[in-house]
């Protein structure tokens, strides 16, 4: 068994970590920064959205859907590379539904499933059991922590490289704006509720505006 650690400020993560991952997309693309901060360590890449290709799929609200993860999968054989799928345990029966529906082999799980107990999912390689809060402390503050099988895939993968332009497509752009209109509006509501100067609210609420109406208009029918 291994222990694995993400976070967005990549800051928080353990010096001697001997599996790591980060985002190579994204409003937290991690991942060539962690490759050369932890040189020694196993370093998992996870792309947001099913058009680009990485180790890992995440597969939960606001990037890629189940229904996505399929393409994706096949993608990933297509290359001769493991597809592996992080959800939430909530969300697991829905991404195997639509690999039997479609007679596809079901992909490798990362589990998300916090109780702040080292243990393995059901049918999963590998289960984040903390979250790095004080209700999910797990083993490094500000971190996701989870623990790893021996089955997850060790198939040597490509080296993503650090100038590789990535493809903005629609639903990239629709995902990106609904993660910072969630931002915008936490940021609207402090403005108008918060003792702060009359000209930081204004700047806040009408850079929020902004984002909100690009959300808006970015957002599926």
């Amino acid at each position: 068994m291994k222990t694995m650690f993400d976070a967005v400020n990549i800051n928080n993560l353990p010096t001697g970590a001997e599996m790591v991952a980060g985002y190579v997309n994204g409003l937290w693309p991690t991942y060539h920064e962690l490759q050369k901060r932890h040189p020694h360590a196993q370093v998992v890449s996870i792309s947001i959205s099913a058009d680009t290709l990485a180790d890992v799929l995440d597969v939960e609200k606001y990037d890629a859907t189940a229904t996505q993860s399929l393409g994706w999968a096949r993608a990933m054989r297509a290359k001769r590379r493991p597809p592996i799928i992080y959800t939430s345990a909530a969300n697991v029966n829905a991404v195997l539904d639509v690999f039997t529906a479609a007679g596809e082999p079901h992909p490798y799980l990362w589990v998300a499933e916090w109780n702040n107990e080292p243990h393995l999912y059901p049918g999963s390689v590998a289960t984040q059991w903390a979250n790095g809060t004080h209700t999910y402390p797990g083993l490094a503050d500000g971190c996701d922590t989870s623990l790893v099988s021996e089955l997850w895939p060790t198939s040597p993968t490509p080296k993503l490289k650090g100038n590789t332009t990535m493809k903005i497509t629609p639903q990239y752009a629709g995902s990106l704006f609904r993660q910072l209109a969630a931002y915008a509006g936490i940021a609207t509501q402090f403005a108008n509720s918060g003792h702060l100067p009359a000209s930081v609210r204004t700047a806040i609420i009408s850079v929020s505006g902004v984002i909100l109406a690009i959300e808006h208009y970015t957002a599926k029918p």
